[in-house]
């Protein structure tokens, strides 16, 4: 990044446009869990992803939406914003470090051009889910060609491998599901214990993350390395994030209701349900938020742990004992809840040797 210097900074762009770039985030970020990788919003292109191994260890996404109105995205209307020199551009700034750069459009490219041989008009419709865009058909390679030969750097590098598209098959509407359903699959498949209520608050969170790393506002002439660090958001971070995840993950309704609390009509239920899920969502926004409160409880539950037979009986001794000493803004509810994960959590842990 030291010699990195953006086109322009973060203008005014449409609300649905920006949430659906922070949708294809958390994609990339799901693809990319087992790497060493820093996501960055907003600065060198919708999205960067910088490899923290490796010498070629940057791609960067372009991401073109158009609304549910429209069949296709105009071949034309690309080359007009001059999508592709700007694409270029990561080529002049990032010469030996760029993997690759992608283009992602929500609906097919069409290009419609006149054939010399049959002299009338044919239509032509990119639609890959990932293509070289030297691999495009002859007539939109050409006119890709053209718009980036107005870098001096083309005669150089030409239209190298590095350039790719994808289809990206979503709407400015769906997006937020659709991730959403990504996630609990990898969750499902990572961490099977989880319940919905917990990833359906991870990603929330997640979400909120990226689009606040988005929203930073900055301007040509501020110190890049200090931008990049508002812009950035690493794979430590989501290791975190998950950790966070899986402290919550395991309180379910089933247990609360089996080992500590009887439930005595629907309505009463309810209302630890609603509870239980703000409680999962202010954990994870408040990243000490449990383990704070955890330093409290935990030396409470061990030491009282000889003189009770149940869990129940235990959670009825510490919720009297510490209800004023929990930190952080909680209902009764969320307080409750709360130190009933902290006694899971301990008999998770095991006990500390005496």
């Amino acid at each position: 990044m030291d010699n990195f210097k953006p086109r322009e900074n973060s203008g005014s762009r449409s609300t649905n446009r920006l949430n659906l770039q922070a949708s294809y985030a958390i994609i990339k970020i799901l693809e990319s869990h087992e790497s060493d990788f820093t996501v960055v919003m907003d600065l060198v292109d919708d999205l960067a992803i910088f490899f923290n191994e490796g010498k070629n260890n940057i791609n960067t996404y372009q991401i073109k939406t158009v609304g549910s109105k429209s069949s296709n995205y105009k071949l034309n209307s690309l080359i007009s914003d001059d999508v592709f020199l700007k694409l270029y551009d990561h080529v002049e700034q990032f010469e030996k470090s760029i993997n690759s750069i992608n283009l992602i459009t929500n609906m097919p490219i069409s290009h419609t051009y006149k054939d010399p041989i049959e002299n009338k008009n044919k239509t032509v419709i990119v639609s890959n889910t990932k293509i070289r865009l030297n691999q495009l058909q002859p007539e939109v390679r050409m006119k890709i060609e053209g718009n980036m030969k107005k870098s001096s750097h083309f005669i150089k590098h030409g239209l190298s491998d590095k350039f790719t598209f994808s289809l990206w098959d979503i709407s400015v509407t769906s997006h937020y599901q659709i991730t959403q359903a990504a996630l609990l699959e990898f969750c499902s498949n990572e961490y099977p214990y989880m319940d919905s209520k917990t990833i359906t608050a991870l990603h929330k969170t997640l979400y909120e993350h990226l689009l606040n790393k988005q929203s930073y506002e900055f301007e040509l002439t501020d110190d890049m390395e200090e931008v990049f660090k508002h812009k950035s958001y690493s794979s430590n971070s989501f290791k975190a994030l998950l950790y966070q995840a899986t402290s919550v993950g395991t309180l379910t309704m089933e247990k609360i209701n089996s080992d500590y609390i009887h439930f005595d009509n629907l309505l009463h239920e309810t209302k630890y349900n609603q509870a239980l899920v703000r409680l999962k969502t202010k954990i994870f926004q408040h990243t000490n938020l449990f383990e704070r409160n955890f330093e409290i409880i935990a030396p409470e539950i061990q030491k009282t742990l000889s003189k009770v037979k149940t869990k129940k009986e235990l959670f009825e001794v510490l919720i009297l004992q510490l209800n004023t000493e929990l930190v952080y803004e909680l209902s009764q509810i969320e307080k409750e809840l709360l130190l009933i994960n902290g006694i899971e959590e301990v008999l998770k842990r095991g006990l500390e040797d005496e």
